[in-house]
């Protein structure tokens, strides 16, 4: 996936310091309007932390520092609430992968780049490798994801890339055991035909492209990072669908509930000739004990 965390801190992050920088305490005169009311503050990686509008009604994450360790290779999750498998998502960029050698590997499942957008001209593509991808980690047992990169600009835009995926699946002949999901990025592109977008469109945009997924039968998701998350999307209208977190780090410090964290844009695994993204999935662990 296209990386441009560092660089989405800048407008919004900077402002956003300047208006709850200085002392955090609530104090001062009982006559003075409380700055924070209405606000939460969540970290934000090397940042710190920052304040942002609490999102009413949208679950919170139970994730802690605590519950996370390296292994060497991986990062693991020690809790107890949730059980968590190790993954990757994968695209061209990849090129070719020996899906054997990276489940032997401990790779669990694969989150597949399906198509994308154009950031100019707007034309839908088909990743190519995506049904070489879709057979081998089929073949090689792995449970099976996949994802959009968009640009939409419009709902029907949105519903049009839905359509598309829709039809790709269908194709690839192949079972989606894990979520479909919509990742719309800023590109960072100067001519790109999403630069105004703000974050109502872009949140009617993943809300129209998930509803199509899941009138489809598939259970649908949006991915974020911590800007996205924070400052886009509108989430009280998302909570019907799995959120996959994009933040190289630690552990998983998104304030809000998410079922999928991108940990690494460099892991390095067997079979995979290029640096490849690493993610953790989390299964509550209560619906793992009444199955």
């Amino acid at each position: 996936m296209v990386k441009h965390w560092k660089r989405l801190l800048s407008c919004t992050l900077a402002a956003g310091m300047l208006l709850f920088a200085g002392c955090r305490d609530h104090g001062g005169s009982e006559d003075e309007p409380d700055p924070y009311a209405g606000m939460v503050e969540v970290p934000y990686g090397t940042e710190g932390t920052v304040w942002t509008k609490l999102q009413e009604g949208v679950p919170v994450s139970s994730f802690t520092a605590g519950q996370f360790e390296p292994d060497g290779q991986y990062i693991r999750y020690t809790g107890t609430d949730y059980t968590a498998v190790t993954g990757v998502d994968v695209s061209e960029h990849q090129r070719d992968i020996d899906w054997q050698q990276a489940a032997d590997a401990g790779i669990s499942f694969a989150m597949i780049r399906a198509g994308y957008r154009g950031s100019t001209a707007g034309s839908l593509y088909t990743d190519p490798y995506f049904f070489e991808n879709m057979t081998g980690a089929s073949a090689a047992g792995l449970d099976i994801g996949v994802y959009f990169f968009s640009q939409a600009t419009t709902k029907a835009e949105a519903v049009a890339e839905a359509h598309y995926l829709l039809a790709l699946l269908e194709d690839s002949g192949v079972a989606v055991t894990m979520p479909v999901v919509f990742d719309w990025e800023e590109t960072g592109m100067e001519d790109a035909r999403t630069t105004e977008l703000t974050g109502d469109t872009i949140t009617d945009c993943a809300a129209a492209f998930c509803r199509t997924i899941t009138d489809a039968g598939y259970e649908a998701g949006v991915y974020l990072n911590r800007h996205m998350g924070y400052y886009s999307y509108d989430l009280t209208r998302l909570t019907d669908y799995m959120i996959w977190f994009a933040a190289p780090g630690e552990w998983p410090d998104f304030y809000y509930s998410h079922a999928m964290w991108q940990y690494t844009f460099t892991g390095q695994v067997p079979g995979i000739p290029a640096d490849v993204d690493l993610d953790l999935y989390f299964t509550p662990a209560a619906a793992q004990t009444t199955e």
